[in-house]
């Protein structure tokens, strides 16, 4: 949008942001003295960039062995099968290109891997619920892991293999573990992931801190 003059005269440039949600909103930039007093450059000529510093990363740290004594490095990855399904390849024409990696391949390689999702609802991403079983029904479907097997196997890249990842030792059911713990509406992982239920409680350390009423359904045929 072109500038327009603020009340003490100075040039005020309005910016028409598109929402991700639908709607507009209208940004207006505060006049050149404001914009000094911050530190904020009032021409992008201006800005002053700092030295760029990089500090190479060190083997070592990212050397990881597969159950057969191969050596593979492995740098941390920011994808999430929720998000980068719906972003990536948004300016192909088809078949769409999508940004998923090797699951089941690093997974019978004997690597280590979870699950995760990182945007819950802004720009990039507006349909998150935080509930890690969508993070798991979605990953098994563009991983095509449809096997018995390769299902309990999703289930468990949002819980035991997170938990692994992270390097903690008091999960689990188990004696002695931290309790805490989901309870499911679900007789099996499977179920679990097909039909995301209703939580039945989750527990924090041994202490019952929400509970939800398992779902009743009427039937009337006549």
């Amino acid at each position: 949008m072109p500038p327009s003059k603020a009340s003490d005269g100075e040039p005020r440039l309005s910016v028409l942001l598109p929402l991700p949600l639908g709607g507009a909103y209208t940004y207006r930039a505060p006049p050149g003295a404001a914009l000094a007093q911050l530190g904020i450059p009032n021409r992008p000529e201006d800005i002053q960039f700092s030295a760029l510093e990089f500090d190479p990363p060190t083997s070592s740290e990212y050397r990881h062995e597969t159950r057969g004594g191969v050596p593979v490095y492995m740098m941390p990855s920011h994808e999430f099968p929720l998000i980068n399904i719906t972003l990536q390849g948004r300016m192909d024409s088809y078949p769409k290109r999508r940004g998923m990696t090797r699951v089941p391949e690093l997974l019978a390689a004997g690597v280590r891997v979870g699950f995760g999702q990182d945007c819950v609802m802004d720009p990039w991403y507006a349909l998150g619920t935080g509930d890690m079983l969508d993070v798991a029904h979605m990953g098994l479907h563009v991983a095509q892991m449809t096997s018995p097997e390769a299902m309990r196997q999703c289930y468990e890249l949002v819980t035991t293999g997170p938990a692994e990842i992270l390097g903690l030792s008091d999960y689990g059911l188990r004696p002695g573990a931290l309790a805490s713990l989901v309870v499911l509406d679900a007789a099996d992982p499977i179920e679990a992931i097909r039909r995301r239920p209703e939580r039945l409680a989750v527990i924090s350390k041994g202490r019952v801190i929400a509970r939800t009423r398992p779902a009743e359904t009427t039937l009337d045929l006549g």
